[in-house]
Parts: structure tokens; C-alpha cells; sequence
């Protein structure tokens, strides 16, 4: 009888300083009893009592570090050992290669940037040849719109030296000759002009001369119907010195023709 209430005095006392130890640590029983059963748990699991709290400060400590809640913790910790279990490789066999490839990743970037820097630089280059290949095409087709060949730079280099050494200004000697070339253009348009406004003065002029002897035709036909009707009605005994008349006028009038078909003939000759 004393021995059981020995053991019940001990589960009291036990009880009591369960009590003691809650409300120090400011715990319910309820948190007390999911306590109990998480220990239990890690137990289970083959964690050693001494160790727990050392690992649940790392798991903490961690978390904090990588900005990563325990359960985020718990659940990387989850998918590297399915990673471990899939591979067969051990976590520091895991952790080595994913180091390695880190390694490898940068070592890609970096050939990748001098990549682009040479893709640039070859870019430019080509750009530049582009650029020296038009502007080739454009002095050869210069020097072929003036009869020359690009073989002959080099002659008009060695003159142009020449030249500057004979204290020869070759920049004034080129605008000049480049003001020559625009003068003489100059000169062809306007003997092309001239030439243009000579035919056109011709035609004016044969146009008047035509026109002035179409007019006095004109004169001299209205002139013979005038006499013709003075002539009809006229007396017999004044006809003949009317015909008489008539005659020398038609003599007058055949004068005046040859004359200006003459003028007419050296006008054309001018012309």
C-alpha cells in the first residue's frame, strides 16, 4: 500500500513540475501534447535527443539565411533526396557536379559576350568594306565617264606629286581643270541652243517672205479685176489707149514678179 502510493506521489510530483515547466515556457497542454508527438516523430526517424536542438537551430538558422520558410527548407531537403534516389548519386557526388556545371554555365557566358564582341567587330569590318567597295565602284565609274581606266591612278597620283613638288597646288589644279570641264558643258548647251534658235530663225524668215509674196500676189490679183471691170466699161474709142496702158502695166507688173522672186531666191541662199 505504500508502494503504491509512493508511485502515485512520484506521477503528482511529475505532473506538478510538468505544470511548472509549461507555464514557464508559456505552454498549453495541447501544445505540450503536439510537442510530445513531433518528439516522438523525430525519435521514430532515428534523431538523437542530444542532437535536436542543435538541428532545429540550424533548420531555423537557415531558413533565415536563404530567405526560405523551414517547410520550403524541409521540402528542397525532400527533392534532393528523390534526386539522390533517381541518379544514385550521393549528395556530395550532387553537389559537386551542380558546382561544376555552375562553373561551366559562367565559362559559356563569358565565351558568348566575346562572341558577340567579335560578331560585332567583324560587322564593322564589313561595314567599312562596304563602304571602301562603293565608294571603288563610284571613282571607277568617274574616271570611265571621262575616258579613263582605274589603272590610271597611279598616273594621276605620280602627276599630281609632281606637281606639289613644283610648289603646284593639285587642289587648285583639280578645280580648275573641274571648273574647265563645267564651262565646256556650259558651251555645248549653248551651241546646241544657238544652233536650235538659227533653224528657228530660218523658218521665221521663210514663213514672212512667203507671207509678203502671197500678200502682193494678192495686191496684183485685185489690181487686174479692178481694171478688168474699168476695161468692160469703157468706150470703143478709148479702149486702145487703155490696152496700151494695160500693156505697160502688165510689163510693169511682170518686172515686179522677176524682182521678187529674186529676193526671194537670195534670201534663201542667205538662210
Amino acid at each position: 500500500m505504500a508502494a503504491g502510493e509512493c508511485g502515485v506521489e512520484d506521477e503528482v510530483a511529475s505532473l506538478i513540475d510538468l505544470a511548472i515547466q509549461l507555464r514557464k515556457h508559456n505552454l498549453s497542454p495541447a501544445e505540450a501534447k503536439a510537442g510530445g508527438r513531433l518528439l516522438g516523430r523525430l525519435w521514430s526517424l532515428g534523431v538523437d535527443e542530444k542532437d535536436l536542438e542543435a538541428y532545429t537551430n540550424r533548420l531555423y538558422i537557415e531558413s533565415r539565411k536563404t530567405d526560405l520558410r523551414p517547410r520550403e527548407l524541409i521540402q528542397a531537403a525532400q527533392r534532393l533526396l528523390t534526386l539522390k534516389k533517381k541518379t544514385g548519386k550521393t549528395y556530395q557526388a550532387i553537389q559537386s557536379e551542380y558546382e561544376n556545371l555552375s562553373k561551366e554555365e559562367e565559362r559559356l557566358k563569358e565565351r558568348v559576350q566575346n562572341l558577340r564582341k567579335e560578331l560585332n567587330q567583324m560587322l564593322r569590318e564589313k561595314n567599312t568594306t562596304t563602304q571602301l567597295l562603293e565608294e571603288y565602284t563610284k571613282t571607277r565609274d568617274q574616271l570611265k565617264s571621262h575616258g579613263l581606266d582605274i589603272s590610271d591612278l597611279n598616273k594621276a597620283v605620280t602627276l599630281l606629286k609632281n606637281l606639289k613638288e613644283s610648289n603646284y597646288n593639285p587642289t587648285t589644279i583639280i578645280q580648275t581643270l573641274t571648273r574647265i570641264e563645267s564651262l565646256e558643258r556650259e558651251e555645248n548647251q549653248l551651241n546646241l541652243h544657238i544652233n536650235k534658235l538659227k533653224k528657228d530663225l530660218r523658218g521665221s524668215k521663210e514663213r514672212n517672205i512667203r507671207n509678203k509674196f502671197r500678200t502682193q500676189q494678192k495686191q496684183v490679183t485685185t489690181r487686174r479685176s479692178q481694171q478688168a471691170k474699168i476695161t468692160r466699161i469703157q468706150p470703143t474709142e478709148t479702149r486702145k489707149p487703155r490696152e496700151h496702158c494695160q500693156r505697160h502695166s502688165s510689163l510693169k507688173r511682170n518686172k515686179t514678179r522677176k524682182r521678187n522672186r529674186e529676193v526671194l531666191h537670195g534670201h534663201r541662199e542667205d538662210i
